[in-house]
């Protein structure tokens, strides 16, 4: 069965990958985007090492997809740590290198093509991402977290951000339990917790949902404000303080605005670069 990816990819030659247009069947060699070739521009400046040369090929595909699918402005931060660069160029947000770039907190364990693991003591990444003040598209009444869960740990957070049960969380817990721009009391339970995409949504005012991989389990409660801590990953943000550490594998993370017209796409472009770096879980 084709992989989305099969679009594009025809095979590597020797000298310069190329991509097959599939326009009357002529292949093409093709240059990065700009979005891609900032990424990697930020990243040499700061001395990080770059992803091999077919690496670079797939996330700047990746890039190319999710533009064609109108995803890409969705997005307010994307992160793509499944990489063959090293642990810094993981933390990049491709949406704006240079900005809100995960800091790693007491060594998050970093495999390389896979992502990072939690030891559900310690070990966290900070977006340095604010929903309140840094959110563009995500909203208030329209918003999205998605987590690509390679392995899913025994205990604590995919990510989380939450300031007290009094108070608006986002938080994607490890049982796929969701809350977005809620309160503490409201959790969605989906029928099924298994690797793969993990997508949280508020749809409107009152309508949130969990999708995994095509899962849906769909809850009813109104928002009433957005977090206003840095928003973590493997742990959750309580005042300032991490907390229910996480021991999941987690290869990429996004926020944005709501993904629910987009979630299948979403999906199979994520999944389908996964799956050419032979990592796919799904």
């Amino acid at each position: 069965m084709k992989k989305p990816f099969d679009i594009y990819f025809k095979g590597y030659e020797d000298l310069g990958y190329e991509l097959d247009n599939k326009i009357g069947g002529v292949r093409y060699g093709v240059g990065f985007t700009a979005e891609y070739q900032a990424i990697l521009d930020y990243a040499t400046l700061q001395g990080y090492t770059l992803p091999s040369y077919s690496v670079q090929v797939l996330d700047n595909q990746q890039i190319v997809s999710l533009k064609a699918a109108g995803i890409w402005n969705l997005l307010d931060v994307f992160y793509q740590f499944a990489t063959d660069g090293d642990s810094n160029f993981a933390c990049i947000n491709w949406k704006s290198p240079g900005n809100f770039s995960c800091l790693k907190v007491s060594s998050p364990t970093f495999t390389s093509l896979e992502g990072f693991t939690g030891n559900a003591t310690t070990a966290y990444l900070n977006t340095q991402w604010k929903a309140l003040t840094n959110g563009v598209n995500y909203t208030q009444n329209n918003a999205h977290a998605f987590a690509y869960v390679r392995s899913i740990g025994a205990t604590g957070q995919i990510l989380g951000n939450g300031n007290s049960a009094a108070q608006p969380v986002l938080d994607l817990f490890n049982t796929s339990r969701l809350r977005i721009n809620g309160d503490n009391n409201v959790t969605v339970q989906a029928p099924i917790v298994t690797p793969g995409c993990w997508l949280g949504n508020r749809i409107d005012v009152n309508n949130f949902e969990v999708n995994v991989n095509g899962s849906i389990a769909a809850g009813v409660r109104a928002t009433y404000g957005m977090p206003s801590l840095n928003t973590y990953i493997l742990a959750v943000n309580t005042f300032g303080s991490a907390s229910q550490f996480g021991n999941s594998q987690v290869s990429c993370a996004s926020f944005g605005a709501n993904m629910t017209a987009k979630a299948s796409g979403y999906f199979s472009i994520i999944e389908a670069r996964m799956d050419a770096l032979g990592k796919g879980v799904v």
